[in-house]
């Protein structure tokens, strides 16, 4: 079964919750769509690729080449110039891949996962910006909507997150896609599909970033 935008569970509820998380500052995309038989978890990582982190991707490099330009019309010198011609044409020429039959799913039943996500839901880059009393709602009510909140919530995690040790210490696998290059070696990167068969939802969330 592949999810379209059709497909997707309460669409204004979940674009007004994305639109809080922005504001809020966290850096996770996530998608949920109706799946009454459930579905593939590769089918979900998928859709939220096409149907989420291409298109920002895409308009963050139409913003990205509008700078250069801006840069490149203000410089005087031709070697300057010539430079950022070249810079502009590496950063905004950069397409995104993505190869599910490279990773190596594996279903979160045990371990802190859950722990180490919520850390990483609360602590982006650049902190949060809403109170204190606000985090924990805003975590849960994330939770809630993509399923993970239901105690018989079936999880994948694409990229194999493992931690080594009681202080978190995490090792991953080679990322299957280039969107991950940003957070890979320092923040962190999360591709997760999670299908709730109480609600009857499948939701897909990823992340990736850096300062």
């Amino acid at each position: 079964m592949a999810f379209t935008y059709a497909d997707q569970y309460h669409p204004q509820r979940i674009k007004a919750l994305r639109h809080r998380l922005s504001e809020a500052g966290v850096v996770f995309h996530f998608s949920v769509w109706q799946a009454p038989c459930g579905a593939a978890h590769r089918n979900a990582a998928q859709a939220l690729f096409e149907q989420r982190i291409v298109p920002d991707f895409h308009r963050h490099q139409a913003a990205v080449a509008e700078r250069y330009a801006t840069w490149i019309a203000n410089e005087k010198s031709p070697e300057q110039r010539h430079r950022l011609t070249e810079e502009a044409e590496v950063v905004t020429q950069r397409q995104l891949w993505l190869d599910l039959d490279a990773a190596e799913p594996r279903h979160l039943n045990t371990g802190d996962w859950l722990t180490q996500l919520r850390k990483s839901f609360l602590d982006p880059p650049y902190g949060l910006r809403i109170p204190e009393a606000e985090r924990d709602q805003l975590w849960q009510e994330f939770c809630e909507t993509t399923g993970m909140a239901t105690p018989q919530a079936q999880v994948v995690d694409w990229i194999r997150h493992t931690w080594q040790d009681r202080l978190g210490i995490r090792a991953v696998d080679v990322p299957v896609s280039n969107w991950f290059v940003d957070g890979w070696d320092w923040w962190g990167v999360w591709l997760l599909t999670v299908f709730d068969p109480v609600n009857q939802t499948m939701s897909a969330l990823a992340a990736s970033t850096t300062d």
